[in-house]
């Protein structure tokens, strides 16, 4: 059986590590159930002028050498959502003549906060006129939603999946009397960690004297606001900025921290449900986390490793943050490494790449149309 999986994007971008991981992650299980799977994704970055001419309203985003695949059969294309546009569906009504089925993964559902700001206003219309035409020729959407049904089309509900064996647990903390906190990710306004910072400047502006330092991994279009925050509010011991960090330097991080921040600014762009590869991965990590995001019901079996601040622009109550975790690892029977297999085993059963990607594998392998 083969498959046609695209990705429409450069995955030797630095933007989209994470997403080439989860890519490649997602092939390599298709192709432990016997799922031969070929990959198309754009050749290089986008430049500048790029970026503008797919604005406009009757240019296309889908890269020129996806024609390649035309004269090939395949039993099942998979394609990566990002938007619709007349090439996407033209590409669509093309592919559907040489392939059994035709599947879209949308990352993120509901995504039009994603295309709130005015520069992406283009991208919305164009979405919200082609999209009607995705039932025509996609005949299921995978997503990480509980919707049944996406744009008149039937879902294949699952969760964002990783590869737990690749994500190192992380080591017990020596010194639980400083509270070490980390954030990873490509730093946009949605992640919300200036409410984290906002809170800690209302903590030590009040007298708070508990040692707090947050890491902050990763870097992106807010980290100038952030490093602002830090220096009108002097909170330089307090924050560490380690920019993009991979490997045993990231795993170095992880290791001195007892929680991790997840989602605080998901309200910002109208998601409540999480379905984030970060709390996977600190799930991996064995790491308790803090969100603003809610979770299917099967993650209140590790319900008391997360802790849930407010949905909107508050800034983080730091007393709470402290309670929480002092409640976790100085007042609780479980040892560090107890709370840690304990997390890690949950990930190994809910969200490993194996479990996520066998709802998927079987429709592709079944006759169901």
């Amino acid at each position: 059986m083969k498959a046609l999986y695209f990705f429409d994007g450069y995955l030797e971008d630095s933007e989209y590590s994470g997403v080439k991981r989860k890519v490649e992650a997602q092939i390599e299980e298709m192709e432990k159930q016997d799922v031969s799977v070929d990959l198309y994704t754009s050749l290089k970055s986008r430049s500048l002028w790029e970026k503008i001419i797919i604005r406009l309203p009757f240019t296309t985003a889908i890269p020129k050498t996806w024609i390649l695949c035309f004269p090939l059969n395949y039993d099942c294309v998979y394609l990566r959502y990002t938007w619709s546009d007349h090439g996407l569906i033209s590409f669509l009504s093309k592919i559907s003549r040489h392939t059994k089925r035709i599947i879209i993964e949308i990352p993120t559902y509901p995504y039009e906060g994603e295309l709130s700001k005015l520069r992406q206003k283009p991208i919305l219309i164009k979405d919200r006129i082609f999209r009607r035409e995705l039932h025509r020729y996609v005949d299921r959407i995978v997503t990480f939603s509980k919707e049944k049904e996406i744009f008149g089309i039937p879902t294949i509900n699952t969760v964002n999946g990783i590869k737990v064996n690749n994500i190192r647990k992380r080591e017990i903390c020596s010194d639980l009397s400083e509270i070490h906190i980390i954030s990873v990710a490509s730093l946009a306004k949605w992640h919300g960690y200036d409410r984290l910072l906002k809170g800690m400047v209302k903590y030590y502006s009040n007298g708070g004297n508990r040692q707090i330092i947050y890491h902050c991994v990763g870097d992106g279009q807010v980290l100038s606001e952030y490093q602002q925050i830090v220096e009108n509010n002097h909170l330089q011991e307090h924050i560490i900025f380690h920019g993009r960090q991979t490997g045993k330097a990231l795993d170095d991080i992880y290791n001195l921290c007892s929680l991790g921040i997840e989602a605080l600014g998901c309200h910002r762009k109208g998601i409540k449900l999480s379905s984030t590869l970060k709390s996977r991965e600190y799930w991996a990590k064995g790491l308790p986390f803090i969100t603003e995001c809610e979770f299917p019901p099967e993650v209140e079996e590790i319900g008391q490793y997360i802790m849930k601040v407010p949905y909107d622009e508050s800034p983080i109550d730091i007393e709470k943050v402290i309670e929480f975790h002092d409640n976790l690892y100085l007042k609780s029977d479980k040892s560090q490494e107890e709370i840690i297999d304990e997390i890690r085993d949950f990930a190994y059963r809910t969200c490993d790449m194996s479990v996520v990607m066998k709802p998927i594998i079987d429709y592709i392998k079944s006759d169901e149309r």
